[in-house]
């Protein structure tokens, strides 16, 4: 069992969300908000790093990845 699995959950939800009140190009500064769990919070992602995975996730996996467009 993932330890993680409820936030994992509740972040696509949020992001569901937020895509369905946005559509396809979500504000990064919504995504920026994170998500609120009881006593804690969780980041969506971290700008400076392209793989990001909350401190207070017990689990192996990193739910979020931070890509960029290639370069012409």
């Amino acid at each position: 069992m993932d330890p993680d699995f409820a936030a994992r959950l509740a972040a696509i939800e949020h992001v569901n969300a937020l895509s369905s009140r946005f559509g396809d190009l979500v504000p990064r500064d919504k995504l920026a908000e994170g998500i609120e769990l009881p006593g804690r919070r969780i980041a969506l992602f971290n700008p400076q790093s392209g793989i990001h995975r909350p401190r207070s996730f017990a689990g192996p996996a990193a739910p979020t990845l931070v890509t960029a467009a290639p370069k012409p």
